[in-house]
């Protein structure tokens, strides 16, 4: 009879063991990292009707800091959103600074155009032709 109990115990306990794991990693799937963005540079179109933000994003100690760049409307708030035209972080070995990213350099080239220099060395996973109607070329720079 006490076995019995002790191995109907031990089950119950495996159960709210597991249920506690599950539950946590689905909240922590649907809450997802707090990211925090530092602006670095913000440039308004020449018509100034858009702006052009670049900023680091630092989303916790077990991802590397990237340089992002959005365009938003020239009141627009960056709040915690990710880059809407351009994400880059430096690949692990390139002597990068893991504390701030790679340096990203905007500059309009029109009310619709912007130029977006990045490191030579950066590993880039995002670059949207255009954003918001504005056309964006590269350039990789040492």
């Amino acid at each position: 009879m006490m076995a019995r109990f002790h191995s109907a115990l031990v089950r119950v306990a495996i159960l709210l063991v597991a249920g506690i794991g599950i539950g946590v990693t689905v909240w922590s799937s649907l809450v997802g990292p707090r990211c925090e963005n530092q602006i670095i540079d913000s440039l308004p179109s020449p018509d100034h009707a858009l702006r052009a933000v670049v900023f680091s994003r630092n989303c916790g100690a077990t991802v590397a800091f990237t340089t992002q760049v959005a365009v938003l409307g020239f009141e627009e708030s960056l709040g915690a959103r990710a880059g809407n035209l351009f994400i880059c972080d430096f690949a692990s070995g390139t002597g990068g600074d893991a504390v701030a990213g790679p340096k990203v350099h905007v500059s309009w080239k029109g009310d619709n155009a912007l130029h977006v220099e990045h490191h030579r060395y950066a590993r880039v996973f995002k670059q949207e032709a255009v954003v918001r109607r504005v056309r964006a070329n590269y350039a990789a720079v040492e």
